[in-house]
């Protein structure tokens, strides 16, 4: 009489554990305004330091804008992809200029206003080429949020690009390299929980020889915690069971 029950209990149990095993690798996609840098056209002059959807910080003491030659509005934007990445996302690209403290940024107070959501964690990736660098530059990629004083606080720790001739052959065609940056699941009790999502790309370091960082296609994507989605699938399990015992 049990062993029609007994099957049916292992058969629902197996099926969903797999239900609960492939959810936790389900990554949802969070639309980044502007990802891939098409906005405003840099056509017909091919060139924008105005990038739609992303701010820029404030110019820093160091920067002698008669010394360097440039103004700090010009050490980021965008630019029509004339000769291009075999894998880039729409015809245009950003550039960073590799002075340290030269920042692409998105939040809330840009427009930007998805949250980060108890139980999901998150990564960001970018596609990133370096060019005319040595080892002494870098770049940082990173997810923050904003406190209570409005101060941008990263959240874990930030993915640093260290510039390496190896890892940008400059042989055609080229190819952008995907780097990315990986929070640990939000818990109920993080100050962050809720709050905006902030992403973030730095120079950290540079040797001011006129280098440059060219990017593209930024993807966001939040997975939830395993547990939650094993937990969710385990309930709902035991609950067909009960209901398929007592009927039987």
């Amino acid at each position: 009489m049990n062993s029609p029950i007994l099957s049916l209990k292992t058969k629902l149990i197996g099926l969903l554990a797999t239900v609960a095993v492939g959810s936790t690798l389900h990554a949802a996609s969070i639309i980044v305004p502007n990802s891939s840098f098409e906005s405003p056209s840099t056509l017909p002059v091919g060139v924008s330091t105005t990038i739609d959807s992303w701010q820029k910080i404030p110019k820093p003491a160091y920067f002698d804008e008669t010394a360097f030659g440039i103004q700090w509005a010009q050490t980021a934007g965008i630019f029509f992809d004339t000769n291009p990445y075999a894998n880039h996302d729409g015809i245009q690209c950003a550039y960073m200029l590799s002075f340290p403290q030269v920042t692409l940024f998105q939040d809330a107070t840009s427009g930007f206003n998805a949250t980060y959501g108890v139980g999901q964690s998150y990564t960001m990736t970018l596609g990133v080429f370096g060019k005319s660098l040595t080892p002494n530059n870098s770049l940082q990629l990173s997810l923050y949020y904003r406190d209570a004083g409005n101060n941008v606080i990263n959240i874990g720790t930030p993915t640093t690009i260290t510039y390496n001739p190896a890892t940008f052959p400059t042989t055609a065609p080229l190819n952008l390299v995907d780097y990315s940056v990986t929070i640990p699941a939000v818990q109920a009790g993080d100050a962050w929980a809720g709050k905006s999502i902030g992403i973030m790309i730095q120079v950290t370091a540079s040797d001011f020889n006129g280098g440059y960082w060219d990017m593209d296609n930024i993807r966001l994507t939040s997975v939830p915690e395993p547990g939650l989605a094993s937990l969710a699938a385990l309930g709902l399990c035991a609950f067909i069971v009960s209901r398929k015992t007592r009927r039987s």
